[in-house]
Parts: C-alpha cells; sequence; structure tokens
C-alpha cells in the first residue's frame, strides 16, 4: 500500500508538471491518493507520504516561480502551497487518530482472542488435572463414532482407576488426594507424549477426567492389542513413580475397542465391565473385553449403517 500511494503520488506530480492548467483539479487528486492509504499504513508511513507530497508540491511550485508560471502568479503559487500543506497537516493528524483507534482495536481484539481461548479451555478441561472433561470426552468419542461409521476407522478407550483412592483421601485428607489426582494426569500425559514421539502418525490421543478419581484415554486408529500396551505401559509407569511422601499409587485399566455400528454408551458399558475384571482380579491390573457379535447383532444399540449413512 505504500508504494502503491507513493507511485500514485509521484505520477500526480509529473501531471501537475506537464500540464499546469490541470493543477487546481489533481491537488483534490493528490488527497485522495493519501487516504487511499489512511486505514492500511502506519502513522509514521502516512508521515512519510504526507512529506514526499507536500515536498514535492512545493518543489513544483518553486520551479514555476523560477521559470515564469502563465496561468498563476507567484501569490497564487503561494497560496495554493499553504492550502495543501494545511490539507496534509489534516490529513496526517487523521491518519495518526485512526492509526490509533487501529492499534486499540487490534489490542482489544488479541484481549477478546485470548479470553475465548480461556472461556473454551474452561468448557472444555477440568480445572484440577487440566484433562478434558467428561462432555468433551463424549463429544470427542461421537466424532469418531462418526468417522468409523463412515470411513471405517477404528479406535479404542481405556478407562483407568486409581486403586483405594479413598483410602488417601480419608489418611492424608483431600487437598493432597488433588494434588495425586494432579500428579497421576501429569504422569498420564507424559507417556502419551513419549507415545506421540514414537508413532507420531497415531497423535491427538485424548486424556479425560471420566469421573472422581477415573480418568479415560480416547486412542484414535488404535486396536485392542495396541490399546492394552499402551494401558500397561501407563500402568507400569505409575506404579514405578513415587507421589507425595514417596507414596505408591497404582491404577487398574479397562480396555475396550469400537465394534462398528455400536453405540458409545455400549462401548463405554464394555471398557467399565473390564476395569471391573482388573479390580476383581487384584487390581494394579489391565483388563481388556472383545467385543461379543452375537450379543451385539440382537442388541437395540446397533446402528443401522444404512440408515446413518441415509441421514449423512
Amino acid at each position: 500500500t505504500f508504494f502503491q500511494c507513493a507511485i500514485g503520488l509521484t505520477w500526480l506530480l509529473v501531471f501537475m508538471l506537464v500540464v499546469p492548467e490541470w493543477r487546481d483539479l489533481l491537488i483534490s487528486v493528490f488527497l485522495i491518493g493519501l487516504m487511499f492509504g489512511i486505514f492500511q499504513l502506519s502513522a509514521r508511513q502516512f508521515l512519510m507520504l504526507a512529506a514526499f507530497a507536500f515536498t514535492g508540491f512545493a518543489s513544483l511550485s518553486a520551479y514555476n516561480v523560477v521559470v515564469g508560471n502563465p496561468y498563476m502568479d507567484t501569490a497564487n503559487l503561494l497560496f495554493r502551497v499553504a492550502v495543501v500543506g494545511f490539507l496534509l497537516v489534516w490529513c496526517a493528524y487523521f491518519a495518526n487518530h485512526v492509526s490509533e483507534l487501529r492499534t486499540r482495536l487490534n489490542n482489544r481484539n488479541d484481549s477478546l482472542q485470548e479470553l475465548l481461548s480461556e472461556v473454551t479451555m474452561l468448557a472444555e478441561r477440568d480445572h484440577l488435572t487440566q484433562a478434558y472433561n467428561r462432555r468433551s470426552i463424549i463429544d470427542s468419542l461421537g466424532r469418531l463414532r462418526d468417522t468409523a461409521l463412515r470411513y471405517g476407522n477404528g479406535f479404542s478407550i481405556v478407562i483407568l482407576d486409581i486403586d483405594f483412592f479413598k483410602q488417601v483421601n480419608d489418611k492424608f485428607g483431600h487437598l493432597t488426594g488433588d494434588e495425586i489426582l494432579a500428579a497421576v494426569a501429569d504422569r498420564m500425559r507424559s507417556e502419551l507424549r513419549m507415545l506421540d514421539e514414537l508413532t507420531p502418525l497415531e497423535q491427538s490421543r485424548i486424556l479425560g477426567r471420566y469421573g472422581g478419581e477415573e480418568f479415560i484415554i480416547i486412542l484414535p486408529h488404535t486396536d485392542l492389542d495396541g490399546a492394552e500396551q499402551c494401558a500397561e505401559r501407563i500402568r507400569h509407569s505409575t506404579a514405578s513413580h513415587r507421589f507425595h511422601k514417596d507414596m505408591a499409587i497404582s491404577l487398574s485399566a479397562g480396555v475396550a475397542t469400537y465394534g462398528g455400528q455400536e453405540s458409545i454408551d455400549s462401548l463405554l458399558r464394555r471398557a467399565d465391565e473390564a476395569l471391573y475384571m482388573a479390580k476383581e482380579n487384584g487390581r494394579n491390573c489391565v483388563y481388556a473385553i472383545e467385543i461379543d457379535r452375537s450379543e451385539l447383532a440382537g442388541s437395540s444399540e446397533v446402528v443401522n449403517l444404512a440408515d446413518y449413512q441415509q441421514e449423512q
């Protein structure tokens, strides 16, 4: 924009020199050329253009005084230089005001974007652990289910429960319990980041707080064996770590893979059953339940694929 305005002003000065009888008309075009950049240029850039325009017009008028101008006398030339100078000063003042307004507006937009990001995070995240909340997890599962029905992309989930967490609250208090929850969530996140580095094509693993001391991990493009390995890695990493005051924490995990054409409730129920089996088998272990196709075939929770595609 700056160079466009500079080139336009240069051509106007050339026209004023070549066709002096059009000078009064071209003065108005002079201002239009400057106003073209008033909403795009900074105050400093606009001042540079205004100074260039005034210097060019004053030099052109001085040249006419020296060589003589048959269309106007020296007094008229000086009067026009003064008028142009006054108009350029006014334009520069107005441009500076517009620049300040634009800067304040941009700053306000940046603040609004930051506030919007904070509100979005508060709406999607659990305040204590910074993991996704239950509503966000259900929404993500719904989107993955739609993708699975449309393209056949499978996914798995892992529900993890902190073993004997009530004893931690009873013995050390709820504040310590909250610290343990946050620390365990951080431990899980660090393991998921390491998995992302190992298999970058399977990024976007999602950690959420399912409720209380239960967490859920969504694993896109992951089969049952891969989900079990992921859950076992997190279980082992947590069990080998020491938390508050050298406290040992263990996890029980239930794993399930989306079977295709089933509901999200059915998938979650199967993962909950697997978690219950892990607790029944002594805790601090991972248990997985494969989908029973015969039960799914007669279930009311099965999605009719033809009807779904027609709805889409």
